[in-house]
């Protein structure tokens, strides 16, 4: 079974019987066992982000290997994402077009043979472009904090009870899981005007999709809340390292953002809105064996419950409504 086709069946089976006792997920597990807050390599606020408001994209890159120019700091990695012999926008390949690909100046992680296909590209790119430092990437260093543990158990219980409340009215059964409306549910209302406490909030999100799809950007904001967290209770370089590895050799569908696994763990406060929604989607199965990288099954029992609430919300096209007063989900 492929790894896409094995993470939807898992997919359907916790959505339908209810995913926090299908993996014993506990509201703020893995993180309640370190305190830990922001990264320094980045602010938690995303102000290095790139703005994906702009209209016009980075300069190119020609490529010339994957190294850098050489560092004084040992710890810094200066290795780029691999090269590709694709073109991102017309798929035309290396041996097509008898010269190297043009390397977006910013990312360093899309590939183009000329600048038209990047401008044609750009409108779609510039929400899965993310900065990665001339210099290299710095190791995420964490500072010890109480607000991120509180905030992670707080969208852990909103999930939960969203979660608990679809495995109530599926009864336990696979097929009653895509009858219902899970975004009409009062308790996917908390998901959808979610807001984080200003320290966690992502300064970087797309605003024309909030009147579609009002689910989205929430989700896009737990990812990137859940992310911090996993880098800050693992900061064991040889955990951070194997999940590095696995993000970078998963082969991902062409409408997900690539993804380049030794800047996710390095830059977590930092991505871009769609290589979150990646990590997101992707997450469970990179973490199928979860004590290989220092972790239990309940904190990646987080990651599936995310990864739910995608399935069953990133689309939906209405905010749910109930009769009376919306329910505060802000602290």
């Amino acid at each position: 079974m492929s790894t896409t086709t094995w993470l939807y069946a898992l997919l359907t089976l916790s959505a339908a019987v209810g995913i926090s006792y299908f993996l014993g997920f506990k509201p703020g597990s893995g993180i309640s066992k370190v305190l830990a807050a922001t990264a320094l390599n980045g602010s938690p606020s995303g102000s290095e982000q790139h703005d994906a408001t702009h209209d016009q994209p980075p300069t190119q890159d020609y490529v010339e290997g994957d190294a850098m120019q050489d560092v004084e700091e040992e710890e810094i990695d200066r290795r780029l994402p691999p090269t590709q012999d694709q073109c991102l926008c017309c798929l035309k390949k290396v041996e097509e077009l008898g010269k190297p690909m043009l390397r977006c100046s910013q990312c360093k992680n899309a590939f183009y043979c000329n600048n038209v296909c990047q401008k044609q590209e750009w409108k779609r790119h510039k929400f899965n472009c993310s900065l990665f430092p001339p210099e290299g990437l710095k190791p995420a260093r964490i500072l010890i904090t109480k607000e991120l543990v509180d905030e992670v158990r707080r969208v852990d219980e909103i999930l939960k009870a969203w979660l608990d409340r679809v495995s109530e009215l599926t009864n336990g059964l696979q097929e009653n899981v895509e009858k219902i409306n899970a975004a009409d549910l009062p308790e996917a209302l908390p998901i959808c005007r979610l807001e984080l406490i200003p320290q966690f909030q992502y300064k970087n999100l797309p605003q024309l999709q909030l009147e579609r799809h009002p689910f989205r950007n929430p989700i896009i904001q737990i990812a990137r809340l859940y992310l911090i967290a996993l880098v800050a209770s693992h900061p064991n370089p040889q955990h951070r390292k194997l999940l590095a590895d696995k993000l970078t050799s998963v082969t991902l569908p062409t409408h997900l953002a690539p993804l380049y696994g030794p800047k996710v763990m390095s830059r977590p406060a930092d991505l871009s809105p769609g290589e979150y929604d990646t990590f997101a989607e992707i997450a469970p199965a990179v973490m199928v064996e979860p004590e290989k990288v220092g972790m239990d099954e309940s904190e990646r029992g987080r990651w599936i419950a995310l990864a739910v609430a995608m399935k069953k919300l990133w689309n939906a096209g209405l905010a749910p409504r109930t009769a009376g007063s919306a329910p505060a989900v802000t602290p």
